[in-house]
């Protein structure tokens, strides 16, 4: 995205270009350990960032129950209140709106997994109920045609109040001004 073109296209220079810029601007944790929440938390505290990815979500050391779920969610939101942190989480849809019943069953996409909604998180419902803001980021891809865009579904805007699925909503475009614009 940084050059604008697709990735396969990139010369080698502009790849090692693009990687020290990424290196510049993120700092990362080793991903040959699996870190417990409060340990990660505290790695995130101890460095001079303000926002933080945690990628996979299931990829922590600890139960993956509701109540579990819940109390990781908040334990994140109290850390983010208390230093001004925000943390990103990134989930995965979980098994069951793979399967059929979340297929384009006509039109242009037919055939095609549909977006998942915030009901199909891997997690359930606490991230939705926990959350301040929730996109899902889906593709499809293995549509000729648009298996190279992005599309991002705003499903929550807690301080504007978006609570459902934004979907083009035009009252919700006027409150976002240009941001909510699509491109």
């Amino acid at each position: 995205m940084y050059y604008g073109i697709r990735f396969k296209d990139l010369s080698y220079q502009q790849i090692t270009t693009g990687t020290t810029i990424i290196e510049q601007q993120f700092k990362f944790v080793s991903n040959k350990e699996l870190y417990k929440p409060n340990e990660l938390l505290k790695l995130f505290k101890e460095s001079d960032c303000n926002v933080g990815l945690i990628d996979p979500f299931t990829g922590l050391d600890r139960q993956m129950d509701f109540q579990s779920n819940y109390n990781f969610l908040n334990t994140c939101r109290d850390f983010c209140n208390k230093y001004g942190f925000t943390i990103y989480i990134n989930t995965h849809p979980n098994s069951e709106s793979g399967r059929s019943g979340n297929v384009y069953q006509e039109g242009e996409y037919k055939g095609h997994l549909k977006a998942p909604l915030k009901d199909h998180i891997e997690g359930g419902k606490a991230f939705s109920n926990r959350c301040d803001d929730l996109f899902v980021i889906h593709r499809l891809v293995k549509h000729e045609a648009m298996k190279y865009c992005t599309w991002v579904n705003v499903e929550k805007i807690k301080e504007l109040g978006i609570t459902a699925h934004y979907d083009n909503n035009q009252d919700v475009i006027n409150e976002l001004g240009e941001i909510g614009r699509l491109i």
